[in-house]
C-alpha cells in the first residue's frame, strides 16, 4: 500500500497559521511600541545625565580613557566622539527605537534609549 506525501489540509492550516503569526509579530513591532522619550547617558560610576530624545544637545561624557561625545539631534543618538582604540561605539551608527543602546566598553561609557510609558521589566535579544 502506497500513502500520498501531498500537502494535507492539516498542514496548510499550520503554515497559514504560522505565517499569520510571524506578520502580526512584525506589524507588533513597528506599531506597538511606545515612542521613546528619553536617553540615559551611564558611567563606570553609574547614571550620568538624562535628557529628552526630542531636544538637540551634545554631551561631554567623562569616561575612563577620556571624554566621550554623545549626541542628540532629530530623535535620534549616536556617538560622535570616543578615545576607544577600535571606535565600535562611533560605528554602531544612529539609534532611535526604545531599548537600543551603544556601548563603549573601554571607556566604560553607555547610551540607553528608554520611555516613561513602557511597561517593559526586561529586555531580550
Amino acid at each position: 500500500m502506497r500513502t500520498s506525501m501531498g500537502i494535507k489540509p492539516f498542514d496548510l492550516i499550520l503554515i497559514v497559521s504560522l505565517l499569520v503569526g510571524a506578520l502580526s509579530l512584525w506589524v507588533y513591532n513597528f506599531t506597538g511600541i511606545e515612542a521613546p522619550s528619553f536617553v540615559r547617558v551611564y558611567t563606570d560610576k553609574g547614571l550620568f545625565t538624562e535628557v529628552s530624545l526630542h531636544e538637540e544637545t551634545r554631551i561631554a561624557v567623562p569616561g575612563f580613557l577620556g571624554e566621550s561625545i554623545v549626541e542628540v539631534r532629530s530623535g535620534k543618538v549616536f556617538m560622535m566622539h570616543s578615545p576607544c582604540a577600535n571606535k565600535l561605539c562611533i560605528h554602531t551608527g544612529k539609534i532611535s527605537r526604545c531599548g537600543e543602546c551603544i556601548l563603549c566598553l573601554p571607556n566604560r561609557v553607555s547610551v540607553v534609549i528608554g520611555s516613561r510609558s513602557a511597561d517593559m521589566d526586561a529586555l531580550s535579544y
